[in-house]
């Protein structure tokens, strides 16, 4: 049954997309129930005519300057705005104090309209037509360059919970990556990419994963360094219990408890100077730092009491409004708890200040590489602090694919477009500043979603949600913008299905895309590494596939029949499956085997599964490293032909996601025989072309 012409009137007014194309050309429409159902959650009713006239009504309005405070604009374009009758005049007062002004012209394209000329000077500036009064974002051309000239770097790439070192308390901490960025520095190495380092819930420590935190605002407590904690007479912090050295898999909760536990003594034992400077950050977190720094205190006041600690929408009424009167109580009541989060913050923020320092004296060239998530936990920090600028009943996915024909559900809440707009992006904007500032270049998660989001209403199938347009140019601007003004590199994350022509936009905006080896592939095998893109960052794996290693041997293969196997109990069908998988497995290695060859990059006959793997990693890194890309991240479990990824999409318990700890400590990590030869490979390689 087709969709009623007024609902899809509606959903274009809106950016709900009706039709998408797929990875392989074919085209796809979005039903009208499930056109409704996203509708419905986004704020606009339509189950009758009524409903959507009315809602079509309200979304053309929406689109009125009235409803933005904030306009972006490319540097010196010309702008085009709405003026009240009769005003001729403008003016512009730049973030330097200086006013420009000038007189509107006639804006032929859009009639009632005017434009003016924006300054040839980025920035937030305010401009002021008559009575009203809005932010002028003006952005420059392109993003903060990685390197000048024909760039070409390499580094690695880390999960910071992963990394080892005495006295962490079994979870990786930015000692241990301050502690790497010198050892990869003697390597020749010249960044070291990061996993998320967001907040989590400290009072649901069994909530981890690193792409679903709390809020990305802020970050992971856990990964504080108390070693640089000294007390007024001298003495050092007290440090956590150390895990067993031999110990390969993360307690959250057990060493997370430890850890808050050693955190809360530290806190207690601050002096006159680190409480001034605790004082200092709390000023400068504003009202972000508050917010987030209560939610955490009830989190665990309820905790305490037998409430459900995480989830703000299972509170009561009051309490889910961050500004409410009885939030204010709660927070005057428990005012040493909050204090307690804030200094976890500063905690944190000094020992990522201390590694980004270790990066610049170990002069690694580029320095830490952040990753920004695409989303949050619907119902942690983040949502609540920003209501209205998050997507409410909606979560973010991707449609099906050839590579996961159900779809996928992240069980994520992203920025709504809607709200972003109403509040001038004043949400996104501060998520990109802190962002940035923190680090030397930024990874973002899912660039495609600066195009569009696939959104799963809740409770739905993810091949029932709907592609959401997002404000694409807006969110390009800031993002170039942004990126100048804290002197970071961009990279955006865009594998999957990529709206059309959005990677040539990110080229254009100077923002880095990512090429991966088992996505470098066309119909005849592998591609060569002079057909990768020289605007991106190449990687030989993610957190999210199988290593190299894993990958050759079947591994991955193996682990998901597993997996099946224990979920639906042992039949021929799985045996038959994996059976098939494996033929096709041993056909795409003769492929991969071949373009290694054929660049040069290895000789001979393809190892056997159970020969040593030398000859493939360093293959592999060669291929890799002689690639177009700007930059190369091998991931440490290529490094060190690891077999397990970090973590196995489409699973929660069966696999231990963002548990597992490399072997040995990162001061020996670089040390054995056969990776400082795989590491000289790949340098060698990023010299020849």
């Amino acid at each position: 049954m087709s969709a009623p012409q007024d609902l899809l009137r509606l959903a274009a007014a809106v950016g709900v997309l009706e039709r998408w194309t797929d990875e392989t050309g074919r085209s796809h429409h979005v039903t009208a129930a499930n056109l409704a159902a996203v509708l419905e959650r986004l704020g606009y009713p339509c189950s009758t005519a009524v409903q959507r006239a009315a809602s079509l009504q309200q979304a053309r309005a929406e689109r009125s300057d009235a409803h933005c405070p904030l306009l972006t604009v490319d540097f010196g374009a010309a702008v085009s705005v709405e003026a009240p009758e009769g005003v001729r005049e403008y003016a512009i007062e730049l973030e330097g104090g200086e006013v420009i002004g000038g007189r509107l012209g006639v804006d032929r394209r859009e009639r009632g309209r005017r434009r003016l000329q924006a300054p040839r000077r980025a920035g937030y500036h305010r401009l002021q037509i008559g009575d009203s009064e809005r932010v002028l974002a003006v952005a420059p051309s392109r993003a903060h360059p990685m390197g000048e000239g024909e760039f070409r770097g390499w580094g690695c790439a880390a999960q910071i919970h992963s990394l080892r070192r005495p006295g962490d308390g079994g979870i990786g901490d930015f000692a241990a990556v301050a502690e790497l960025c010198h050892a990869l520095a003697e390597r020749g190495g010249g960044a070291l990419g990061l996993s998320p380092s967001h907040a989590p819930f400290t009072a649901d420590l069994g909530k981890y994963s690193p792409y679903a935190p709390s809020s990305r605002l802020f970050l992971n407590p856990l990964h504080a360094d108390l070693g640089f904690l000294g007390h007024g007479d001298g003495a050092a912090a007290p440090l956590a219990p150390a895990a067993a050295d031999d110990r390969a898999l993360i307690d959250w909760v057990g060493d997370g408890e430890r850890k808050l536990q050693v955190l809360r003594h530290a806190f207690e034992a601050l002096d006159a100077g680190q409480q001034a400077e605790l004082g200092r950050f709390r000023e400068a977190g504003g009202e972000a730092l508050q917010r987030h720094a209560c939610f955490e205190a009830l989190s665990h006041h309820r905790a305490i009491h037998g409430g459900w600690p995480g989830d703000w929408r299972s509170w009561s009424a009051p309490l889910r409004q961050p500004d409410s009167a009885e939030v204010a109580e709660f927070a005057r009541g428990h005012a040493g708890s909050i204090e307690f989060h804030m200094f976890a913050q500063w905690a944190a923020e000094r020992s990522l200040d201390r590694a980004r320092n270790a990066a610049r004296d170990a002069r690694l060239r580029i320095g830490l590489v952040g990753d920004l998530a695409v989303g949050a936990d619907p119902g942690g920090s983040e949502t609540w602090t920003w209501r209205e600028e998050s997507l409410a009943g909606l979560t973010l996915g991707a449609p099906p694919d050839a590579f996961n024909m159900r779809g996928q559900g992240w069980g994520l809440s992203g920025f709504s477009p809607i709200g972003l707009r109403r509040n001038g992006f004043a949400a996104f904007r501060d998520l990109l500043g802190r962002s940035m500032s923190r680090f030397d270049a930024l990874r973002i998660d899912h660039a495609l979603g600066f195009a569009r989001l696939w959104v799963i209403p809740d409770g739905a199938e993810p091949a029932d949600g709907a592609y959401l347009r997002m404000p694409l140019h807006d969110i390009l601007r800031l993002l170039r913008l942004e990126s100048v003004r804290n002197g970071c590199p961009l990279i955006g994350e865009d594998l999957g299905t990529v709206p059309p022509g959005l990677r040539k936009r990110l080229q254009a905006s100077g923002i880095y895309g990512t090429d991966v080896l088992a996505f470098a592939r066309d119909r005849d095998g592998f591609r060569e590494p002079a057909a990768w893109r020289a605007s991106a960052v190449a990687m030989s794996s993610t957190h999210d596939l199988p290593t190299v290693a894993g990958w050759w041997s079947g591994r991955d293969l193996e682990v998901r029949a597993e997996i099946e196997q224990a979920a639906d109990g042992a039949d021929g069908a799985a045996a038959a499956d994996l059976a098939a998988q494996r033929a096709q497995r041993g056909k795409d290695r003769q492929l991969l085997w071949q373009a290694l060859r054929d660049a040069g990059c290895a000789k001979g006959t393809a190892p056997d599964d159970a020969a040593q793997l030398d000859a493939l990693i360093a293959a592999v890194l060669a291929f890799v490293g002689r690639s177009a890309c700007s930059l190369v991240l091998a991931p440490l479990e290529d490094v060190l032909a690891l077999r397990e990824q970090p973590n196995l999409p489409g699973t929660v318990d069966e696999y231990p996601n963002w548990r597992q700890r490399l072997p040995v400590a990162v001061g020996e990590l670089l040390h054995a025989p056969e990776v400082v030869a795989r590491l000289r490979t790949l340098a060698a390689s990023r010299r020849r072309r």
